[in-house]
């Protein structure tokens, strides 16, 4: 019923480097990167998914853009080897060890047990794992931005609607077109420099004009860098896509899909990692974490065949969104997060903001997949349907209009001519009213001889006292 997607931990690597350069002390706060890696795994849990995170390792070619580090161990202020109680104490050294993925994919890691997601290795590159492991059969579908899953041969690639989505499929029209991985391949056995440059020709014009308009777009830059580098294409690179390196126990992935959401422990984490402190914090933390644990509790409660609908309050409404069906659930958070808000300790410097600490046992409505809360709390759905079937019936269904009865005009119906009020108005004759003169009245510039006696008495007193040489 649910649908499993292999994720590529590309988000590591596009948090690192929009933030390169960014102001630490103004932008990101401690362990941002971590952070936003946080918000990115709760996403699709709340969609319903499964999902099954897989990692780069350390025999991703350099060639390639390794960024796979050599020893993973996090920063000192992350161990214990030194206590850190806010991120103003962090010093310049401990911000910069936050930006590198020998500390980042630790905690990673480690989040990724504290909300009981599963997660993989790969020998080599992830998205050569991903695609392997979706040609078999074993999930439905890759969710990444990286353009490679298409040549190592994913045949469903979701990806985000961002602008890079232009990028993957391009990828895939090209790959199509010139059916990468034959065509090359058999270039490269015969070892034939002139078939290898005549592919390396039409590819660049298929990209500079576009004929048939196969692509998207015509990509004249492109075309011409592929056009002036004389080592494209390169055997090395063109071998690590044609024959990636990837696990051989794919047809039986260990993948434990019932593991329970580790509240105690993920709270912790947030606390020391994200500084997440104090009663306000810890309110934002089952408040974000709500959503992601009903639609994992639903999904378990589906896939054990039981019934979830105690954890449902009411079904309110229903919308379609994209073409997805979703249902407005009330349920309270305290079901799905039991965390006691109250045990953390007050702090007194966030002032008012601690009088509205978010109280986890009063409900909140939030949109689902209709289908998931079918599938997880069937009970509750089928009750919803039944009261929304009946108000459907009990709705009393307007009469037809009678196409023989004489149609209403717009406004007030007009009295007849014959009427006695008609006649009686009729033999009095009445005069229309003057018409008011239009505008401002004009203003008479001269003033009455009282104010003109006025003012000559006041010059001639001021002559005098002021002497006919003036004042100074």
């Amino acid at each position: 019923m649910s649908m499993s997607f292999l994720d590529t931990p590309l988000p590591l690597l596009e948090f690192k480097a929009v933030t390169s350069g960014a102001d630490e002390e103004k932008w990101g706060g401690m362990n941002h990167i971590v952070r936003d890696f946080y918000f990115h795994v709760g996403h699709l849990p709340a969609a319903g998914v499964e999902r099954i995170l897989v990692f780069d390792g350390p025999g991703k070619p350099r060639e390639k853009g390794s960024a796979h580090p050599a020893a993973l161990r996090p920063c000192a202020h992350a161990t214990g080897e030194r206590d850190v109680v806010g991120e103003n104490e962090r010093t310049e050294e401990d911000k910069k060890c936050e930006r590198e993925l020998s500390h980042i994919i630790p905690l990673c890691r480690t989040l990724l047990d504290c909300m009981g997601l599963p997660y993989r290795d790969a020998p080599a590159e992830a998205e050569a794992e991903c695609a392997a492991m979706e040609r078999l059969g074993i999930f439905d579908a890759v969710l990444t931005r990286d353009g490679d899953a298409f040549v190592f041969g994913s045949r469903r690639v979701l990806q985000k609607m961002t602008a890079e989505k232009k990028v993957a499929r391009t990828a895939i029209q090209l790959s199509r077109h010139f059916h990468f991985g034959s065509k090359l391949k058999a270039v490269f056995a015969r070892n034939d420099p002139a078939a290898v440059k005549e592919w390396k020709s039409r590819l660049v014009h298929t990209l500079r004009e576009n004929p048939g308009a196969k692509l998207s777009h015509q990509f004249p830059s492109l075309a011409t860098t592929i056009e002036n580098n004389p080592n494209f294409p390169s055997r090395t690179i063109v071998n690590y896509y044609l024959n990636p390196k990837v696990s051989t126990d794919l047809n039986v992935p260990h993948i434990d899909w019932t593991r329970k959401l580790q509240i105690q422990d993920l709270r912790k984490f947030t606390r020391t990692f994200f500084n997440w402190r104090y009663q306000l914090f810890a309110g934002k933390f089952v408040r974000l974490l709500a959503l992601p644990a009903l639609s994992r509790a639903l999904l378990l409660h589906g896939n054990e065949r039981t019934d979830g609908s105690a954890l449902i309050e009411t079904i309110t409404r229903s919308k379609e969104e994209d073409g997805v069906k979703q249902v407005r659930v009330a349920f309270i958070p305290a079901n799905v997060v039991p965390f006691d808000i109250a045990g953390e300790p007050e702090n007194s410097h966030f002032g008012g903001n601690v009088k509205n600490l978010f109280d986890s046992s009063l409900p909140v409505t939030e949109w689902v997949p209709s289908w998931l809360v079918e599938y997880g709390a069937p009970e509750a759905f089928h009750r919803w349907q039944e009261k929304e079937e009946s108000k459907t019936k009990g709705t009393k269904r307007k009469t037809p209009p009678d196409d023989n009865a004489p149609r209403r005009g717009p406004g007030r119906p007009q009295k007849s001519e014959t009427s006695p009020q008609k006649q009686s108005s009729a033999s009095v004759t009445v005069e229309p009213a003057p018409k008011r003169p239009r505008g401002r009245p004009r203003k008479d510039n001269s003033l009455p001889q009282q104010k003109q006696n006025t003012f000559i008495a006041i010059s001639s007193l001021w002559y005098i006292l002021l002497g006919s040489e003036g004042w100074w």
